[in-house]
């Protein structure tokens, strides 16, 4: 995409505590985009819920990892009164991550997230076509 002739204003991309370690936006996609100054809208940080499901990760961390980036906004589903609640908890908790924080997240989720399995829209072509949105996690 960023190889086209196009004059790109916003880029909408999955950002999450598994994309570091998988076909990577966060290291492949996202500094270019930074220094081309596109604004950086990132999304799924929950990764479809699977960063709860797994346990690596609470909803709020999932949160504050994403919101760490340097992206122009986050988008999060809220389809239940207790993710919203959560969002917000996240939002109003938020303080930027250290070095040694973001390093231990990583390490967490690394045996969760090489294989791309938690997050199928990079590792399958089921992904590839519309469809409805995903159902809220179960905490």
């Amino acid at each position: 995409m960023l190889s086209k002739p196009n004059e790109w204003d916003t880029v909408q991309m999955p950002l999450n505590v598994f994309d570091y370690h998988y076909r990577s936006f966060q290291k492949q996609v996202l500094p270019v985009l930074l220094e081309r100054k596109i604004g950086v809208i990132g999304l799924k940080p929950l990764a479809f819920g699977n960063a709860v499901k797994t346990k690596a990760v609470t909803a709020i961390e999932a949160l504050h990892y994403a919101l760490n980036l340097p992206t122009s906004t986050v988008v999060t589903g809220c389809g239940t009164m207790e993710i919203l609640n959560e969002a917000i908890q996240a939002v109003t908790t938020f303080k930027p991550m250290t070095e040694s924080q973001i390093a231990a997240i990583h390490e967490r989720v690394k045996p969760l997230a090489i294989s791309g399995e938690n997050e199928p829209w990079k590792s399958s072509s089921a992904y590839d076509k519309p469809r409805v949105a995903a159902p809220p996690y179960e905490a």
